[in-house]
């Protein structure tokens, strides 16, 4: 329910975003050689710097892992206290590991911690083997959500990113972030810089995220890292301010402190000339005590049915104006939630986007005994 509803918004609020023009930083350059800067709850897009050239995703092909496992919890498919047993499989991996040990089992928080800390490729293998079964029903499930979120550039070969044919862009990797911004359960893991793991022998592993970001960069709190000799470095970096959360992707650094570079610039860039408001609250009464012909009750009051928030330049904010459009002829019945209208949100004269006016209440058409106590007290008043 709450990934139909999450998408569902995701896509009201980014058609309401996008009739609003954003100024791109001309200033602003990036080393990486693609790069984009989000603002996550509109979906819109900041800057951007080709954003949409196909490169190895590496490590941070495990957004979109991460995504079906949190997916996975909110729908109740995987408990935190849930036990995995890690195969052969999974166990052997390669690249970044949190060195599970073959047949053991552990609790799916600590195979969390192992994903979302320190990348690792042996956690994520099994994760999929628990979900899915295998590693290549999932790598089919990655590549169907990557889909519904409109990552057109990307193509999932593994779960992992060990394969360079596993490839996206910075802008479906921004896409795919947004969607994992969604869980907030996310963050108690994305955001730790260092952990440990203990294994059921005792064993230790000392977990590090690869993500320098978390430690040195003032509310960021995810979300993951990759680097391949044909991917280069790259970064998917999440922070939040206020009411406002931007994610910055940086693609094909050619050194490591690079990719974290250009994610502090866009984050800074972001943080110092924008900023995300509500400017029509869901449920907010937009007009008392509308009339209505042949109505009982005779009035209701008008709410707006959908939130609207809009990301603009600071300052910008004073300079919206909201307008009300009722629909003509307005006759009983009405039922609460009923679209009677519109809202219109404007700057300058110029409309930015609108979203429904809804009833807040039920009204039945009007029967005779109630038209003849209407009348009565008109009579006696």
């Amino acid at each position: 329910m709450r990934k139909a509803l999450a998408a569902c918004l995701a896509v009201c609020l980014m058609a309401f975003g996008c009739g609003y023009a954003m100024t791109e930083p001309s200033a602003m350059e990036t080393k990486s050689s693609s790069a984009v800067l989000m603002e996550q709850g509109t979906g819109n897009i900041l800057f951007e710097n080709n954003a949409d050239e196909q490169i190895p995703a590496a490590g941070c092909a495990k957004v979109m892992t991460m995504l079906l496992v949190f997916e996975a919890i909110d729908d109740g498919r995987l408990t935190l206290d849930e036990q995995i047993t890690v195969s052969q499989t999974a166990a052997s991996m390669g690249g970044t590991q949190a060195f599970l040990e073959a047949n053991a089992s552990y609790k799916a928080e600590d195979l969390l911690k192992g994903l979302c800390v320190a990348s690792a490729n042996d956690a994520a293998i099994a994760f999929a083997e628990k979900l899915f079964g295998s590693e290549e029903v999932m790598v089919q499930k990655m590549n169907e959500r990557a889909q519904a979120l409109g990552c057109t550039n990307t193509t999932f070969v593994d779960a992992v990113g060990l394969k360079d044919e596993t490839v996206t862009t910075a802008r479906d990797l921004a896409l795919m972030a947004k969607a994992l911004c969604e869980y907030r359960n996310v963050f108690p893991y994305t955001s730790v810089y260092q952990d440990s793991l203990t294994h059921g022998t005792g064993r230790v592993t000392e977990l590090v995220n690869a993500n320098r970001m978390v430690r040195f960069y003032g509310n960021c709190d995810g979300l993951a890292t990759g680097s391949s000799a044909k991917a280069r470095y790259g970064v998917a970096a999440t922070a939040k301010k206020g009411d406002m959360r931007l994610i910055a992707v940086a693609l094909g650094s050619t050194d490591s402190s690079g990719r974290f570079d250009d994610a502090k610039t866009m984050l800074d860039y972001g943080f110092a000339n924008y900023t995300s408001k509500v400017v029509v609250r869901k449920g907010e009464t937009l007009k008392k005590e509308l009339k209505i012909e042949g109505g009982s009750p005779h009035t209701i009051d008008v709410v707006a049915g959908e939130e609207v928030r809009l990301v603009m330049n600071k300052g910008e904010e004073k300079t919206l104006e909201k307008e009300l459009v009722l629909q003509e002829g307005l006759q009983a019945p009405i039922q609460k939630g009923q679209q009677i209208g519109e809202v219109i949100i404007k700057q300058n004269g110029a409309e930015l986007c609108r979203t429904a006016a809804v009833s807040a209440g039920d009204i039945t058409q009007l029967n005779l005994m109630e038209c003849v106590r209407r009348i009565a007290k008109w009579w006696i008043h």
